[in-house]
């Protein structure tokens, strides 16, 4: 077992945190965080309402509100 987290390999210093996936959960409740893993939260589907909440389609381009 590693004991370490892998980084994102893309990632550089000057990454800004809003951009950084490894910052992600760093405000995330511990129970979030274990239902995810326990398979209790769809993350893919979170965020595909998210971007259809914001106006956009699944491949990030606005397409406005339907």
């Amino acid at each position: 077992m590693k004991n370490k987290i892998e980084t994102h390999k893309d990632l550089s210093e000057n990454t800004p945190d809003e951009l950084n996936p490894e910052l992600l959960f760093n405000l995330t409740y511990n129970k979030l965080l274990v239902d995810i893993i326990a398979g209790k939260i769809d993350l893919i589907k979170l965020a595909k309402q998210q971007l259809k909440n914001r106006g956009y389609n699944e491949s990030g381009e606005y397409i406005g509100f339907k």
